[in-house]
């Protein structure tokens, strides 16, 4: 039992003691979402996006106001290339204040939605964050691309090939622009 010595009258010793197990209870009670998160994104890893996206959805009923059960469940939804779902779930999140790993898998469902205005400002929000981004380079080609802008889109690639001469990894991103710009 909890001990106050210095603290003389009963009822402020009560409240401390209140308190105290109140304090407790919600970390315990926190903890709880966090393990049940970790669980459902290890499934969704293991290729059960069916069983992660379920207990995520329940999760989100549970502790509405919880952003980590957001994030993942954007997240898993586009995993599982549920592209409207991925960006319907982020709906009402603040992206500029989501983690890059959200922000990158909104703006791929966004385009896999065929919603290339909103990828688009996604991946610009990745620029904003880390210039250079790879990932978001190509994804702006990709969208521009995907939207009809070629000429939008070689400004990404120029950058790609500018900052990444001898990575094979961005050319696709080439030959997918000249596929579908017709450059072929």
């Amino acid at each position: 039992m909890l001990r106050f010595p210095n603290i003389k009258t009963p009822l402020l010793r009560n409240l401390l003691l209140i308190l105290v197990s109140c304090l407790a209870t919600a970390s315990v009670a926190a903890e709880a979402p966090r393990q049940r998160i970790e669980q459902a994104v290890l499934s969704a890893r293991a290729g059960d996006y069916v069983q992660a996206i379920r207990e995520l959805e329940r999760l989100r009923t549970e502790f509405p106001g919880d952003q980590r059960v957001v994030y993942d469940l954007a997240v898993v939804y586009a995993w599982h290339q549920q592209y409207t779902q991925a960006v319907a779930a982020a709906e009402g999140v603040a992206m500029a204040q989501a983690p890059a790993y959200v922000v990158e898998a909104v703006a791929k469902a966004a385009r896999g939605a065929g919603r290339f205005d909103l990828a688009l400002r996604y991946y610009r929000l990745l620029l904003e964050r880390s210039p250079g981004h790879k990932e978001a380079l190509l994804g702006l080609a990709y969208s521009y691309a995907d939207r009809g802008d070629w000429r939008a889109a070689e400004q990404p690639l120029a950058q790609l090939q500018e900052r990444y001469p001898d990575d094979l990894s961005v050319l696709p991103g080439r030959a997918y622009v000249d596929r579908v710009g017709g450059h072929t």
